[in-house]
């Protein structure tokens, strides 16, 4: 038999009590009253909907308190000051996954999706987030070209240099065009007599003069 409970609405009602013994109950309605807590239906275990439109719900840890109602797949919880706590919608989907409609509004398949990554994420999200972090956390950090990359005539190092006008993007060559003019950085050790050739500098080709 499908029974139904449905409260007076405006009975200012502000406790969920005397209800343990309706174990068939199914649909619940005990919207505009004020109600803090969902403490009190644990035990309904057929209950499929409950609607607590303005009452008072204010923690999203109240969820808690039917997270056993296995049944239950409609909740409304629409103009409680709860609504108003930060990923409210993604939490209570998180505590309550066997939802289908929260708050008058179906529960996608992406917003369960969501829920778990946010608050129970599996491994290789986990990773990836921290792969993330540790990528944007280097890109911030100054570039920093310490001496022992630098190349010598004792240890020739290959480097590939990028000049140009600043940010434009293009990759040019460096060339010199007289023995004592260069393009080579202040401080940068050359190797060897410049004749004025282009000198090409790459990781694949030693110096060409």
């Amino acid at each position: 038999m499908y029974h139904i409970l449905s409260i007076q609405r405006g009975n200012q009602i502000e406790k969920i009590e005397n209800v343990e013994t309706l174990r068939t109950l199914q649909v619940l309605d005990l919207s505009l009253n004020r109600i803090t807590s969902l403490s009190g239906l644990q035990n309904l275990h057929l209950l499929g909907s409950i609607n607590l439109e303005r009452d008072l719900i204010s923690e999203i840890k109240e969820a808690t308190h039917i997270h056993d109602l296995w049944l239950l797949r409609e909740l409304n919880l629409q103009r409680n000051p709860v609504q108003e706590q930060l990923d409210y919608r993604l939490a209570v989907i998180f505590l309550l996954q066997h939802l289908t409609v929260l708050d008058q509004e179906k529960v996608t398949a992406e917003e369960k999706v969501s829920a778990l990554n946010k608050y129970d994420p599996p491994l290789e999200v986990v990773a990836a987030r921290e792969h993330m972090s540790h990528m944007v956390y280097q890109l911030m950090q100054p570039q920093v070209i310490n001496d022992s990359t630098l190349p010598s005539l004792d240890s020739p190092y290959p480097m590939l240099l990028l000049t140009g006008p600043q940010a434009c993007g293009k990759r040019e060559s460096l060339t010199t065009s007289s023995p004592t003019e260069s393009a080579i950085p202040p401080g940068v050790p050359t190797l060897g007599k410049r004749t004025g050739a282009t000198i090409i500098l790459s990781r694949r080709k030693t110096f060409r003069t």
